[in-house]
Protein backbone atom coordinates (compact mmCIF):
# COMPACT_ATOMS: atom_id res chain seq x y z
CA UNK A 1 0.00 0.00 0.00
CA UNK A 2 1.34 3.60 -0.73
CA UNK A 3 0.33 6.74 0.31
CA UNK A 4 -2.19 7.61 3.20
CA UNK A 5 -5.17 4.97 4.14
CA UNK A 6 -8.51 5.69 2.72
CA UNK A 7 -11.06 5.89 5.32
CA UNK A 8 -14.72 6.22 4.71
CA UNK A 9 -16.62 8.26 7.29
CA UNK A 10 -20.26 7.21 8.58
CA UNK A 11 -22.01 10.50 10.03
CA UNK A 12 -24.09 8.35 12.33
CA UNK A 13 -26.50 11.69 13.99
CA UNK A 14 -29.00 14.26 14.37
CA UNK A 15 -26.89 17.72 14.04
CA UNK A 16 -23.59 17.27 15.23
CA UNK A 17 -21.70 19.19 13.08
CA UNK A 18 -18.76 20.29 14.91
CA UNK A 19 -18.21 16.89 16.57
CA UNK A 20 -18.13 14.90 13.30
CA UNK A 21 -16.02 17.71 11.89
CA UNK A 22 -13.86 17.08 14.53
CA UNK A 23 -13.05 13.63 14.25
CA UNK A 24 -12.80 14.40 10.05
CA UNK A 25 -10.18 16.74 10.97
CA UNK A 26 -8.36 14.10 13.42
CA UNK A 27 -8.33 11.66 10.98
CA UNK A 28 -6.78 13.94 8.25
CA UNK A 29 -4.13 14.74 10.77
CA UNK A 30 -3.06 10.74 11.23
CA UNK A 31 -2.20 11.34 7.66
CA UNK A 32 -4.91 9.39 6.54
CA UNK A 33 -7.65 10.31 3.52
CA UNK A 34 -11.07 10.95 3.87
CA UNK A 35 -12.68 9.18 0.95
CA UNK A 36 -16.53 9.13 -0.06
CA UNK A 37 -17.41 4.91 -0.99
CA UNK A 38 -17.25 2.16 1.48
CA UNK A 39 -15.94 0.22 -1.35
CA UNK A 40 -12.88 2.17 -2.00
CA UNK A 41 -11.42 2.30 1.52
CA UNK A 42 -9.01 0.96 3.66
CA UNK A 43 -11.07 1.81 7.32
CA UNK A 44 -14.32 2.56 8.20
CA UNK A 45 -14.92 5.61 10.93
CA UNK A 46 -18.34 5.55 12.18
CA UNK A 47 -19.06 8.97 14.27
CA UNK A 48 -22.01 7.92 15.95
CA UNK A 49 -23.84 11.49 17.88
CA UNK A 50 -27.69 10.37 16.99
CA UNK A 51 -29.90 7.78 15.40
CA UNK A 52 -29.52 7.07 11.85
CA UNK A 53 -30.63 4.32 10.24
CA UNK A 54 -28.55 4.88 6.90
CA UNK A 55 -25.54 4.61 9.12
CA UNK A 56 -27.08 1.42 10.05
CA UNK A 57 -27.21 -0.02 7.04
CA UNK A 58 -23.98 1.04 5.83
CA UNK A 59 -22.08 -0.71 8.63
CA UNK A 60 -24.43 -3.85 7.37
CA UNK A 61 -23.20 -3.69 4.15
CA UNK A 62 -19.82 -3.12 4.87
CA UNK A 63 -19.86 -6.24 7.50
CA UNK A 64 -22.11 -8.92 5.95
CA UNK A 65 -22.31 -7.97 2.20
CA UNK A 66 -19.55 -5.93 1.79
CA UNK A 67 -15.66 -5.63 2.02
CA UNK A 68 -15.21 -6.04 5.95
CA UNK A 69 -13.46 -3.33 5.99
CA UNK A 70 -12.02 -2.61 9.39
CA UNK A 71 -14.22 -0.42 11.36
CA UNK A 72 -13.72 2.24 14.31
CA UNK A 73 -17.32 3.90 16.23
CA UNK A 74 -16.93 6.67 17.65
CA UNK A 75 -19.88 7.31 19.67
CA UNK A 76 -20.64 10.37 21.65
CA UNK A 77 -21.18 9.67 25.35
CA UNK A 78 -24.42 11.45 25.09
CA UNK A 79 -25.73 9.50 21.64
CA UNK A 80 -28.45 6.68 22.12
CA UNK A 81 -27.35 2.65 22.27
CA UNK A 82 -25.82 1.79 19.05
CA UNK A 83 -28.05 -1.05 17.12
CA UNK A 84 -27.51 -4.47 17.67
CA UNK A 85 -26.26 -4.78 14.13
CA UNK A 86 -23.16 -2.54 15.21
CA UNK A 87 -22.09 -5.37 18.00
CA UNK A 88 -22.46 -8.50 15.64
CA UNK A 89 -19.74 -6.90 13.01
CA UNK A 90 -17.38 -7.70 15.62
CA UNK A 91 -17.75 -11.74 14.45
CA UNK A 92 -16.76 -10.22 11.29
CA UNK A 93 -14.24 -7.60 10.92
CA UNK A 94 -11.64 -6.02 13.04
CA UNK A 95 -13.03 -3.14 15.14
CA UNK A 96 -12.49 -0.80 17.72
CA UNK A 97 -14.57 1.69 19.64
CA UNK A 98 -14.46 5.28 21.76
CA UNK A 99 -16.29 7.13 23.34
CA UNK A 100 -16.06 10.42 23.33
CA UNK A 101 -17.74 14.09 24.28
CA UNK A 102 -15.17 16.03 22.86
CA UNK A 103 -13.31 15.29 18.89
CA UNK A 104 -9.92 15.32 20.53
CA UNK A 105 -10.35 12.35 22.69
CA UNK A 106 -10.85 10.47 20.06
CA UNK A 107 -7.49 10.81 18.64
CA UNK A 108 -5.32 8.18 20.82
CA UNK A 109 -7.68 4.78 19.99
CA UNK A 110 -8.04 6.31 16.34
CA UNK A 111 -4.52 6.58 15.94
CA UNK A 112 -3.53 3.63 17.23
CA UNK A 113 -6.61 1.51 15.60
CA UNK A 114 -5.63 3.17 11.80
CA UNK A 115 -1.78 2.73 12.81
CA UNK A 116 -2.46 -1.30 13.24
CA UNK A 117 -4.74 -1.27 10.22
CA UNK A 118 -2.14 0.60 7.88
CA UNK A 119 0.94 -1.74 9.47
CA UNK A 120 -1.20 -5.18 8.41
CA UNK A 121 -1.58 -3.29 5.07
CA UNK A 122 1.71 -2.58 4.85
CA UNK A 123 2.94 -6.36 6.01
CA UNK A 124 0.48 -7.88 3.57
CA UNK A 125 1.57 -5.92 0.73
CA UNK A 126 5.44 -6.72 1.39
CA UNK A 127 4.54 -10.57 2.05
CA UNK A 128 3.06 -10.21 -1.70
CA UNK A 129 6.00 -8.62 -2.97
CA UNK A 130 8.63 -11.14 -1.80
CA UNK A 131 6.11 -13.48 -3.12
CA UNK A 132 6.02 -11.86 -6.50
CA UNK A 133 9.84 -11.61 -6.37
CA UNK A 134 10.28 -15.81 -5.92
CA UNK A 135 8.19 -16.61 -8.31
CA UNK A 136 9.73 -13.93 -11.01
CA UNK A 137 13.50 -15.20 -10.02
Amino acid sequence: MSGPLRVYVVEAGDGQPALTQGIRLVIEALDAEVVDQVDSGDAMVVIRTGVSESAAFEVAHNAFGGPRLPMFFAIWKHAPAAPAVWHEADRLCRTGYAKFERAEQVRTKLAAFLGHIGGSNRRREQRMIRLMEQLVA
